[in-house]
């Protein structure tokens, strides 16, 4: 990736705080404009070019890890790290005998800070390294691991190849990239002394000088390194990171899914693209509070509206949709949910304008999207996996899920018809009491 700058200053010296690096008393140079040069081209020869109010390199793990500490500190939404090797046994201050491990400083991150989220994704590295590694991250141990820390291991490489990156994104503001990953055995100061106090690894070993760089950069090419981050998450997992702002994204995705409704689009294309952009487990949440939601709007709007006027507007739909749902109530409102009559906002209208009663029309709804959304979240969940990795066992347990979600809808199907051929003839076996059938005759 190549990145435009206007302010650049490499920096040798251990920060202590983020202010340090953003002080005014930082000399910077001004760099001349780049955008002449065609070395780097997007497409080509570089993933990305995108520019940078301030760029900085770490030299050597002292400054950088001073650096990452408190960038992390200052973390409010998310943090993304993408690396060859990770240690949580690391410490990022090993002059400070307080300082945390670096699996408990992320956890304490994420308990201080109920809004963020972590991201690990690490190479699922090769056995051949295995001597050289932590074969049991204590933020990957179930006893030690957060809900609100992902970890997981990357294989979906080709064969011989790895995850070689080492990036650490912050809130997408602010990134670091390099060739220094956050583990053992990797920090030092620049004099490089042949043998160092504080080079001791973590089984008290001492180890030899090691030169590394890393860049610092903020603006547009931290967002640019968050999108990489991102996209291998995606690749991997065929989940979306999500990164909104607390409450008010959840908010966004609701208010779509109300005008969606009011437009007529239909429901299930908002599912797939809720399941699409936030992954299987929050695409689904979002997609059955979303459905539900705007399902209450427009019921309430169309018993607000009246009978009449939704007359007008769906005509023969209206007396379709009332026949099947003013009948049994809770149950027909089930089946109006899990087998699809008419459109969904439809539905929703012509419930209220019939005065079907609200709670019936509330716990059908909630209950009813729930097949739905599922069977949409699992097999786009799994058609994404299958187009990524086309293997015998994706494409079988595609199909194979296909089969099964039809054959519990034909199943229900079933079950629904024969209960309202039992209730129709329940009705008509009805006794009468009128004058002329002293004998109980029937109608």
């Amino acid at each position: 990736m190549k990145i435009n700058c206007n302010h650049f200053k490499p920096l040798s010296v251990p920060t202590n705080s983020w202010e340090e690096i953003e002080s005014p008393t930082l000399e910077t140079s001004p760099l001349a404009p780049m955008e002449t040069s065609r070395i780097c081209i997007e497409g080509k020869n570089c993933w990305r070019i995108a520019p940078a109010n301030r760029a900085t390199f770490l030299i050597d793990g002292d400054a950088y890890y001073s650096a990452l500490a408190s960038a992390l500190e200052r973390a409010q939404r998310f943090i993304l790290i993408a690396a060859w090797q990770l240690d949580s046994r690391f410490r990022l201050c090993p002059a400070d005998e307080q300082c945390l491990s670096f699996g408990n400083f992320l956890h304490r991150l994420v308990q201080r800070n109920r809004k963020l989220h972590i991201y690990l994704l690490v190479w699922d590295f090769a056995m051949v390294f295995a001597a050289d590694r932590e074969i049991l991250p204590l933020y990957s141990h179930p006893w030690r691991t957060h809900k609100r820390i992902h970890f997981l291991l990357d294989s979906d490489h080709p064969l011989g190849a790895s995850l070689h990156e080492k990036i650490v994104v912050v809130d997408d503001a602010v990134a670091f990239a390099g060739g220094l990953d956050i583990a053992d055995r990797r920090w030092d100061t620049p004099s490089h002394a042949a043998e160092g106090a504080r080079r001791i690894d973590a089984y008290n070993r001492p180890y030899p000088p090691y030169p590394d760089v890393q860049l610092m950069a903020d603006g547009g090419a931290a967002a640019a390194l968050g999108d990489l981050v991102k996209e291998r998450w995606y690749r991997t997992t065929g989940g979306r990171i999500r990164t909104p702002s607390g409450r008010v994204g959840d908010l966004w995705v609701i208010g779509g899914y109300i005008v969606g409704s009011l437009v007529l689009a239909p429901i299930t294309l908002l599912v797939i693209a809720t399941a699409a952009a936030f992954g299987p487990l929050t695409g689904f949440l979002y997609a059955l509070c979303g459905s539900w939601v705007s399902a209450m709007v427009t019921y309430g709007l169309g018993r607000l509206v009246g009978k009449e006027i939704v007359h007008r507007f769906t005509g023969s739909v209206l007396s379709r949709v009332r026949r099947q749902i003013s009948r049994h109530g809770f149950l027909s409102m089930l089946f109006a949910r899990i087998v699809p009559i008419a459109p969904f906002a439809v539905v929703n209208v012509v419930a209220g304008a019939c005065q079907v009663r609200l709670r019936d029309f509330s716990l059908a709804t909630a209950l009813g999207m729930i097949p739905g959304i599922t069977i949409i979240v699992v097999l786009g969940h799994q058609l994404g996996r299958t187009l990524r990795d086309p293997t015998f066992g994706t494409v079988a347990l595609l199909i194979g899920l296909a089969i099964f979600f039809a054959s519990l809808g034909v199943i229900f199907y079933r079950w629904y018809a024969q209960r309202r051929s039992m209730a129709r003839l329940n009705l008509n076996l009805r006794p009468t009491n009128g004058p002329n059938d002293a004998h109980g005759s029937f109608i």
